[in-house]
């Protein structure tokens, strides 16, 4: 959480320019910026940047996007069965035809 005039500086300071993803709350008064890479620890950032945001709008701001970033691993916790399950599902689809 950051106070920062400029948030797309500041992002491309912090995150991979080549998979950044921005996006600016519906008031225009935050905005939010991930590279959706996991670090050394096992951890994905997310930069929030405060352009005049409430305290309870920043906090809602904050729980929507750790409940995102929580289905999104949890979503992926599944794509390398269903790759390796690829080729089955592959079979059995030409066969139904």
């Amino acid at each position: 959480m950051e106070q920062d005039a400029s948030p797309t500086r500041r992002a491309e300071q912090v995150f991979n320019k080549n998979s950044l993803a921005m996006v600016a709350t519906k008031s225009g008064a935050g905005v939010a910026a991930s590279d959706f890479r996991v670090d050394e620890k096992g951890f994905t950032k997310i930069l929030v940047c405060d352009l005049g945001l409430t305290s309870h709008v920043i906090g809602a701001l904050v729980q929507r996007l750790l409940e995102i970033e929580t289905y999104r691993r949890l979503a992926l916790l599944g794509l390398s069965a269903a790759l390796e399950l690829a080729p089955s599902v592959d079979r059995i689809d030409c066969r139904l035809v």
